[in-house]
């Protein structure tokens, strides 16, 4: 049973291009979080209800300079020009996982506007 649930969550919600699109969607986020400051609308229920799928083609429509990286990676996404699947490591040490999992975040949020162009 936790192999056929693993194989799914593997195959399904890690696929390449979904993980790929997903950081798509973070990329564009973090671009426009300047202009919308999400990180204080997550604290206030009313802004926070606000916060929906609509989002993504607020910001597409919008005609705010500032906005102009997250427009293109958002064009880059509806083109389908998405990003490349590099690799996958399996690791068996708990602590090895996590020290990964810092170091590969910390490198995505350095290095996010590098891979958007």
């Amino acid at each position: 049973m936790f192999h056929t649930r693993y194989k799914l969550f593997k195959d399904t919600y890690t696929h390449r291009v979904c993980k790929s699109i997903d950081y798509m969607i973070v990329d564009a986020l973090l671009e426009a979080n300047p202009v919308y400051k999400f990180q204080e609308m997550i604290f206030n229920p009313e802004d926070y209800t606000k916060m929906t799928d609509s989002l993504v083609s607020i910001i597409e429509v919008s005609k705010n300079p500032e906005l102009k990286k997250s427009q293109a990676i958002l064009k880059r996404l509806r083109q389908r020009d998405i990003y490349r699947f590099i690799g996958e490591n399996v690791y068996q040490n708990k602590e090895l996982v996590n020290k990964v999992q810092i170091l590969s975040l910390n490198f995505l949020l350095d290095n996010s506007s590098r891979y958007c162009e």
